[in-house]
């Protein structure tokens, strides 16, 4: 059985900016790319770690790709997401790590990804 497409809603703030920096860009080209390649996980990586660092935080260095889908995955499911919904915000999952975040789940019947806020409120002040 395969996996159900992966279906991500943004604020239009964000969506905005995606758009800005995506300019001029065929509608197939990667958001985040260098000499026309799209960004591997190293430099993405590269990229959060320079952020963070302009950004003045303090570890900047800690701030990874894993720690921020972490930090969403886990914010997601303190809404009361159910865990295999999960899925189809970070794609293909292994049972693992879906029943890993089963301790940041309130009680009660999970909500479906529709229910609940999926974008985090800091990002209202991008744009």
């Amino acid at each position: 059985v395969g996996q159900p497409p992966r279906r991500l809603s943004l604020p239009s703030n964000i969506t905005a900016l995606a758009a800005r920096c995506a300019a001029g860009r065929p509608a197939d080209a990667a958001l985040f790319a260098a000499a026309g390649a799209p960004f591997s996980v190293e430099d993405l990586q590269g990229t959060l770690t320079w952020v963070a660092h302009d950004a003045g935080l303090s570890r900047p260095g800690e701030i990874s790709v894993e720690t921020l889908r972490h930090t969403c995955f886990a914010w997601l499911v303190r809404q009361g997401l159910k865990l295999g919904e999960l899925p189809r915000v970070g794609g293909a999952l292994a049972p693992s790590v879906l029943a890993s975040y089963a301790v940041f789940s309130p009680p009660g019947a999970g909500l479906s990804l529709e229910q609940i806020a999926s974008a985090h409120p800091a990002l209202a002040t991008v744009a």
